[in-house]
């Protein structure tokens, strides 16, 4: 298994690599299929609680981490979004979301990701990172979270997406949020990549509270 951590100019992410027998997947609940694992990136405003792409009751946050998986029938995030149509039910990509606020205790799930991020403050850096065990630092939940069929949040914006929200807000520090806030795009420092709260266009938002 390795890891990559990347700074693009837009955003910080961090792919892995694994066998297919031991890649990390998600399925069951509203996913219909199984969807592996792709990256983890990051969304934010420097100490404004409005970095994030969504919303508890029409409040923002300042940071959001999403987790994206591919449908298995793709053998890449870019085949999934040129098998981009008009269908409703078009649900190639999944997305896990989580949102967080700032307090004053650290977030130690986060550590092994903000430890490296001084190694790609400047803008089109990549580094390998020491592996990180997806479950140690992501929250895992199967009930009490809210999901709908959306958009990717950045270009080409396709409509792809069954999106699953944590439903609380996560914690972290301000120290630790300063760590995102001292990353270069190309034009200075990175100090939101986050795309507007956009209209639901009557789109349906579940909660699943699972027995």
């Amino acid at each position: 298994m390795a890891m990559i951590m990347n700074n693009d100019g837009i955003t910080v992410s961090i792919r892995g690599f694994w066998s297919t027998e031991s890649k990390p997947h998600i399925e069951g609940g509203l996913l219909k299929g199984r969807y592996y694992f792709h990256s983890i990136t990051f969304h934010w405003k420097s100490f404004h609680n409005d970095g994030s792409e969504h919303s508890f009751d029409n409040i923002k946050y300042p940071l959001e981490m999403q987790v994206m998986h591919v449908k298995e029938n793709f053998k890449s995030l870019s085949e999934a979004m040129q098998r981009n149509n008009t269908k409703k039910d078009n649900n190639n990509i999944a997305i896990i979301s989580y949102i967080f606020q700032i307090k004053d205790q650290k977030n130690a799930l986060l550590e092994p990701i903000l430890m490296n991020l001084s190694r790609v403050e400047k803008t089109y850096s990549k580094v390998y990172i020491p592996p990180i065990h997806l479950d140690s630092v992501l929250p895992l939940f199967e009930s009490k979270y809210y999901s709908y069929k959306g958009s990717l949040t950045q270009p080409p914006y396709c409509e792809i997406v069954t999106w699953i929200i944590h439903p609380e807000p996560l914690v972290i520090s301000s120290l630790q949020m300063a760590e995102f806030c001292n990353l270069h795009s190309t034009n200075g420092l990175m100090i939101r990549n986050s795309r507007s709260i956009q209209s639901l266009n009557d789109r349906n938002v579940f909660f699943i509270e699972n027995n």
